[in-house]
């Protein structure tokens, strides 16, 4: 949350006030604790705020948001009551549509959270974007009917987490391959440190310089680089790129683990998905 605006992150601080730590940081490798549902919201509202079209955001009510994090592990004596990863993401995802928690952008924040969730499980979708677009509006509006298995859940518990990880099922497969990103704005945080600096930002072009230290240090220009914008994904062959050219010009060499160390991968699944959670605004 370092990169966001100064008043979304200030509200994200003020908003986890009202959870208490248990709910805000439960670490669990297969599900999701309210920080990440707060942070998923926030991300999102940023990225378009960067991008020129601001909305509404922050917490309406937090008891809500407690009620969809909690029923990823509603239990009847002793024994969990959605016993698949794939019904944990389920049951998180309608709880978030469903609650709203937040004074807007919840259908875009349950997709989010979802796409993140599968990505905890070492799952990705396998289906077309727009179809999890459609989940999306259809557990909120109440029309999972609409999909051809519905008559497998029809009058059965717990109908529509049933339907959903029913969908997921169907429309996931399993990671094959570490799943890496980092934006421009995060890639000058980490190169900071090895006093490589960004400058000249001009018409999607930024100049990056090794600052020698010293007070009268002088800059090296290391290379020009395309920038679409600082919260954009910075692709894996300009990242090899530019830690080549570091290394050529000023002998530094730059591992990739220091540089993806403490990125923020929701970052990308939002560049990723930006058409249908733009769309979902409106929806």
């Amino acid at each position: 949350m370092n990169h966001v605006g100064t008043h979304l992150r200030e509200d994200y601080e003020y908003s986890k006030k009202f959870f208490s730590e248990s709910e805000l940081y439960h670490r669990d490798k297969k599900t999701i604790n309210v920080d990440t549902i707060l942070r998923a919201h926030y991300l999102i509202c940023d990225y378009f705020e960067s991008n020129g079209k601001p909305s509404f955001y922050g917490v309406l009510n937090p008891g809500l948001i407690g009620s969809a994090f909690s029923r990823q592990f509603t239990s009847y004596e002793g024994k969990k009551k959605y016993s698949t990863d794939l019904e944990v993401c389920a049951t998180l995802f309608f709880g978030i549509v469903k609650n709203h928690g937040f004074k807007d952008g919840n259908k875009r924040t349950a997709l989010l959270t979802l796409l993140y969730h599968l990505y905890k499980i070492n799952k990705i979708p396998s289906a077309l974007q727009k179809d999890f677009e459609e989940l999306t509006v259809k557990a909120a509006s109440s029309t999972l009917y609409d999909y051809s298995f519905n008559e497998k859940y029809e009058g059965k518990e717990d109908y529509d987490v049933k339907m959903i990880a029913h969908f997921l099922h169907k429309n996931t497969t399993n990671m094959t391959k570490q799943y890496h990103s980092i934006t421009f704005i995060e890639l000058e945080r980490a190169l900071t440190k090895y006093g490589i600096i960004f400058t000249n930002p001009n018409k999607n072009f930024i100049d990056l310089y090794y600052q020698k230290p010293g007070i009268l240090g002088t800059k090296i220009k290391i290379c020009n680089l395309s920038c679409p914008g600082l919260k954009r994904q910075v692709n894996r062959e300009t990242l090899n790129k530019v830690l080549k050219d570091i290394n050529n010009k000023v002998k530094i060499e730059i591992n990739h683990v220091s540089i993806y160390t403490g990125t923020e991968p929701m970052y990308r699944l939002i560049q990723d998905y930006e058409g249908p959670l733009q769309r979902l605004k409106d929806k």
